[in-house]
């Protein structure tokens, strides 16, 4: 399991770091909450920016309870604890390690080009999620990836087997992609 929880906490700083999209203004890297960090927020709440009136992304943990995300991943996944790392993503860890994660539809290809261009990676097109979705399999830590027409919605979660992480995956950003566009 060390192997597992090493590939989950690898997967997290690659979103942490940007590496999911970029912002033109980031040069100094991402940015930490400062405002809702350390708590989980049930009801959905959008993330505020330096600049007055402009909205971003949704909390990440708003859009997938922690009662579904467990029941669908098939043990308790614990309370989330959002993390708005900048205007265009917010991530959301829960206490059993898995991670789910929203930014602006405009970050896809970019984000997607960074973990295609890693040969440590081996992704697969996922269809029937989303306008395009792709399956990053890490080896028993997995993430599935979901584009809506806002936003794209990720979940890093451990699977037994690749099929079965591709299907619980989609369930997962399935769920959240309605939450995010609704």
């Amino acid at each position: 399991m060390s192997r597992r929880w090493v590939a989950l906490v690898s997967v997290a700083a690659i979103w942490l770091a940007g590496g999911c999209g970029g912002d033109s203004n980031d040069e100094a890297g991402p940015q930490p909450a400062g405002t809702q960090a350390g708590t989980a927020s049930p009801t959905p709440t959008a993330a505020t920016s330096e600049t007055a009136g402009e909205t971003d992304v949704p909390d990440a943990c708003s859009l997938i309870s922690s009662a579904d995300l467990s029941e669908l991943l098939g043990a308790d996944q614990g309370p989330g604890n959002p993390q708005s790392v900048s205007p265009d993503r917010s991530v959301c860890f829960f206490e059993a390690g898995t991670i789910t994660s929203i930014e602006i539809a405009a970050n896809y290809q970019a984000s997607r080009d960074i973990i295609e261009a890693d040969p440590s990676r081996n992704v697969t097109d996922v269809s029937g999620v989303g306008a395009e979705a792709f399956f990053d399999d890490l080896g028993g830590v997995a993430q599935l990836v979901a584009k809506g027409e806002r936003y794209f919605v990720g979940v890093t979660f451990v699977y037994e087997t690749p099929e079965s992480g591709i299907e619980t995956g989609k369930q997962i950003v399935a769920a959240m992609l309605a939450a995010a566009e609704s």
